[in-house]
């Protein structure tokens, strides 16, 4: 809820919802409740709260005010406009809570973002394709939007279809393959395989697994959130056990030959990627995509040994890193092919997808079948 100043004078509150950060080309506010309120001067209203809390009324990080100024600002606007904290009430019960990570629409928030991720990599305008990320309990809303189709060994997908079907299928308390193809180039297909064995609300996070049969190999994005704690302003991960055990399966991974062909060059031997999302996993209104920062394995490996020296802080946020790749940054490296392994086998992801599996987390395996010689490379400049 925000007071709304005309030329110095209070004149209304409004309940909005804010996207974007400013200064990144995506600040915004959309307003969905109004309230007028009888004409107050700000410097009088501010000479009304004790001197500690004046100060918060100058503040341009665009956060809330704490609680206690709120209160008193509350209490202060009740005396010089009597009948004012009737049209605050209104305004705060207008407000939605939001879910703050706790609780299963984030989890589902943070699973539809792995899925529209896997289509932007693929060339697929995701708004366009998934469903709003309201949920019933046990349901992936996100994924009716895309065209059904039972996939089968005979199909494009090869034997990734009967090996994750045949496996995932008998696993899951809950699984689901989508197949779409570009209205407007059918040599654009991508399949979305989903799969949990848990609950939502009893999950533990999201893995995507991107396959490209193009410069066959697959890309890895766990999910990691940023949470906020009484004694920290900023949102931070620190990072546990689980990592540990999820990077330690990455290294066991076969190293790959050097690339024999240029489709098999890679700009990095990364093909497993840290996604820090902030804990409500809020989507901006103009992003296809929750915000997050990219850590590729091997700069978490450098993040976690700086940290045991006491280089770097044990907790990462947007404060702190200076160091990871952004949503752009990430997809433009992902969809020209220059990140993710080099010869790698079903029998490898599926081993990747198991792993996930015993530490109950929801899958998403996104198999891109796109023929690269019938659709044109993305130019840039």
């Amino acid at each position: 809820m925000a007071l709304v100043v005309v030329d110095g004078n209070v004149a209304g509150g409004v309940v909005v919802r804010r996207w974007g950060r400013p200064g990144r080309s995506q600040d915004g506010l959309e307003i969905a409740t109004l309230e007028p309120i009888q004409r107050i001067s700000l410097d009088r209203l501010a000479d009304e709260l004790p001197a500690s809390r004046r100060g918060n009324l100058d503040r341009e990080d665009g956060e809330a005010l704490p609680p206690v100024t709120s209160a008193d600002l509350e209490e202060a606007l009740e005396r010089l406009a009597p009948g004012t904290g009737a049209s605050l009430d209104r305004l705060f019960a207008a407000a939605r809570p939001v879910d703050r990570g706790t609780g299963v629409a984030a989890l589902v928030r943070e699973q539809r973002d792995a899925v529209a991720l896997a289509l932007e990599i693929g060339g697929f305008d995701s708004r366009g394709l998934l469903d709003e990320e309201t949920s019933d309990e046990g349901s992936v809303p996100f994924l009716s939007g895309l065209t059904r189709r039972r996939t089968t060994e005979a199909s494009i997908l090869r034997h990734e279809a009967a090996v994750l079907d045949g496996w995932l299928s008998k696993e899951s308390r809950h699984f689901d393959i989508r197949t779409f193809q570009d209205p407007t180039n059918a040599a654009r297909r991508m399949s979305i395989f989903y799969a949990d064995k848990e609950q939502l609300e009893r999950q533990t996070g999201t893995d995507l697994i991107y396959y490209r049969h193009y410069r066959s190999g697959f890309i890895l994005v766990q999910y990691k959130r940023m949470r906020k704690s009484p004694k920290e302003r900023t949102a931070t991960y620190y990072p546990d056990g689980q990592l540990r055990e999820e990077l330690a399966r990455v290294r066991a991974l076969p190293t790959a030959a050097p690339a024999r062909s240029p489709d098999e060059w890679r700009l990095t031997a990364d093909s497993f990627f840290v996604k820090l999302v902030a804990e409500d996993l809020a989507r901006p209104t103009a992003n296809k995509l929750v915000r997050g920062m990219y850590l590729p394995g091997s700069l978490v490996d450098l993040l976690l040994e700086s940290a045991e020296r006491g280089d770097v802080p044990r907790g990462w946020s947007a404060k702190n890193l200076t160091t990871y790749l952004s949503n752009e940054e990430f997809l433009q490296l992902a969809k020209q092919g220059y990140v993710g392994t080099r010869g790698a086998t079903t029998d490898e992801v599926t081993r990747l997808i198991q792993s996930a599996f015993d530490e109950d987390k929801g899958v998403v395996v996104a198999v891109d079948q796109t023929d690269p010689a019938r659709v044109e490379r993305p130019r840039h400049g």
